[in-house]
This record gives C-alpha cells, structure tokens and sequence, in this order.
C-alpha cells in the first residue's frame, strides 16, 4: 500500500478499494439517524435532515477525499450548501479544541453564524 507520507491517502485507498461510496455512506446514515433518502434529496430543511446531510458530505469528504461539487447532487442541493456545511462544522471543530486546550473563546453570535463576535477566528487558531 502507497502511503506517501500521509496516512489520509492510504485510507481513501481502502476506502475506494472496499468500493464505498456516497450512496454507501447515504445509506448508513439515514438509517442510523431515522431519516428517509427520499427525504435527504429533496432538499428538505427540517433540523434532523439537515445534520445528517452535514454528516454525510463531511464523512463523504474525509473518506472519499470528493469535493463539494460532486457531493452535492446526491443530497438534493446545491454546491454552496455543502461547502457551507462544511466550513462551518472544520470551525466548530476548531472551536473544540480551543475549549478542550482551555483558551479564552468569544462568544458565538446568536444569529446563527459561527464566526465570533467582533473578532476574526484566524486569530485564536492553533
């Protein structure tokens, strides 16, 4: 196995070789999470939906190293959501490990962006 020095490529080796897909991971998804596909490529909005459809284009993107564009289709919505999606959950993840490493954190605006108030997030990066 090619690992090039970085153990992410010989995971999407694996992963390509076992011949999971998005389908694949479409599926282990809702049904983990009670959602029907149906449902998922509708472009529905309701909260549940949409945090499975976040799962699955972040999983989609570290296992099968697939870009947004060719994610998006198989949810029922468009490009820009998915690389939203995604963004937001790479900053909250960033947000985590501020907590766990105990820096002082802003407070998150209310309105629904993760960007903190009055700040810059590239500043409290590690």
């Amino acid at each position: 196995m090619i690992t090039l020095g970085r153990p992410i490529l010989s995971r999407q080796m694996r992963f390509r070789r076992k011949g999971k897909s998005i389908e694949d991971i479409i599926q282990e998804e809702c049904g983990k999470r009670k959602v029907s596909e149906e449902e998922l490529r509708k472009g529905n909005r309701r909260t549940l939906v949409i945090e499975v459809r976040a799962a699955i284009a972040h999983r989609s993107k570290e296992e099968l190293r697939v870009s947004g564009a060719e994610i998006a289709p198989h949810l029922g919505v468009n490009t820009s959501s998915i690389n939203r999606a995604l963004a937001k959950m790479d900053q909250l993840r960033v947000l985590k490990v501020m907590h766990r490493v105990r820096i002082d954190v802003p407070k998150i605006m209310v309105t629904g962006s993760i960007r903190p108030a009055n700040s810059n997030l590239s500043d409290y990066c590690l």
